[in-house]
């Protein structure tokens, strides 16, 4: 199986992981969240090697057998490729200090630059798609509109085939450039349609297995039929609910889902139990993650401040479409419901993080 790309397919995919953090759907290309490094290597083992970014930092990481490799250049290439003073970009799980194994190596020719493909970054909802004039406008994670032009050099990522799959309202990541006359030009551009999470409280009214759902009253009197499916989690103190069979009328419960075209509300995770089981946190948010720290990160929720969560050793880290088990598994992009308590000193500490961990951008 080849693993060379021609160069300008390399850049484009390149330059389209670096903007949204995710590796796309390409022949055997893995999915890699966490740390997207591009430099030159300094150093070069029998299994790893060193790498110095464009600010002079340099990071080690090691290289098995399910690191892949890319070039425009080499078919089937490998760690014996590299060379000293070659420039490429890594991506590997986890955090910059743990010297992971990277998932996936591309050798980048020597005049590569990702300025002159992706110099303007940007991050928002769409909220206007103007097929006349070619463009679409971006109203970006603090509040900036940005129209975006298009034209015959424009990639489109991901399940979008050209600006008439673009829609108001889909979550948007895009690489572009600044043209001479000051208008921003899109070279790359990922979408996907925003899935909305919510929250919803209260007690069990009524369980049918043979329907696939239960009832439960709100805790503002609402009544909502939650329909649950093979992808819903479900915990309980003691771990004595283990699906819709065990669930029963008069228990509390707390569920995270989506709501459906059909009206009823997908279940993602069901918490239930006696009342006095539940969490009841002091701040629930759900948002895009900004920035990881060593032990926090920061959510921009949709029409509000960004807010930032510290994360301790009881902090718990649930996941839909992937395995979170800690800060390291996430990355920047991603979308996360966080349930937090409010300190003495004011901060905010985070005791449950919900992230749908195949989310893109």
């Amino acid at each position: 199986m080849t693993k060379k790309l021609s160069i300008p397919l390399l850049i484009a995919f390149l330059c389209a992981m670096l903007i949204s953090g995710v590796v796309l759907a390409a022949e055997d290309t893995p999915q890699v969240r966490g740390q997207r490094i591009y430099g030159e290597i300094v150093a070069i083992a029998d299994d790893s090697f060193t790498m110095q970014n464009q600010n002079g930092e340099q990071f080690t990481y090691l290289v098995d057998e399910n690191t892949s490799f890319r070039s425009s250049e080499i078919e089937e290439p490998g760690i014996t490729d590299l060379q000293v003073g070659a420039k490429v970009a890594v991506f590997a799980p986890g955090r910059v200090d743990e010297n992971p194994a990277a998932r996936l190596v591309i050798l980048l020719p020597d005049e590569f630059d990702p300025s002159q493909w992706a110099g303007v970054r940007s991050r928002g909802k769409i909220t206007q798609v103007d097929l006349d004039a070619s463009s679409f406008v971006v109203q970006t994670n603090s509040g900036e509109e940005q129209i975006f032009l298009i034209d015959e050099t424009t990639r489109f990522f991901g399940q979008l085939s050209g600006l008439s799959d673009l829609q108001t309202g889909f979550e948007v990541a895009v690489g572009g450039v600044e043209t001479d006359d000051g208008e921003l030009l899109a070279r790359l551009v990922i979408a996907t349609e925003v899935q909305n999470t919510n929250v919803h409280a209260g007690t069990i009214t009524e369980v049918t297995p043979a329907a696939g759902t239960f009832t439960l009253q709100t805790r503002q009197g609402e009544e909502l039929i939650i329909a649950v499916d093979e992808n819903t989690n479900y915990n309980s103190r003691a771990g004595k609910i283990d699906g819709l069979d065990d669930l029963a009328p008069d228990m509390a419960a707390m569920v995270y889902g989506s709501p459906q075209d059909d009206g009823i509300f997908l279940a993602a995770r069901v918490i239930a139990g006696n009342e006095e089981d539940l969490p009841n946190y002091d701040v629930k948010a759900f948002g895009q993650i900004t920035s990881i720290g060593a032990n926090s990160l920061t959510l921009q929720p949709r029409n509000a401040e960004e807010m930032t969560f510290l994360v301790d050793g009881e902090t718990t880290f649930r996941a839909r479409g992937g395995e979170v088990n800690g800060l390291g598994d996430l990355a920047e992009g991603m979308f996360a419901l966080v349930g937090a308590y409010e300190t003495q000193d004011g901060q905010l500490l985070a005791k449950l993080i919900f992230v749908r961990a195949s989310q893109t951008p």
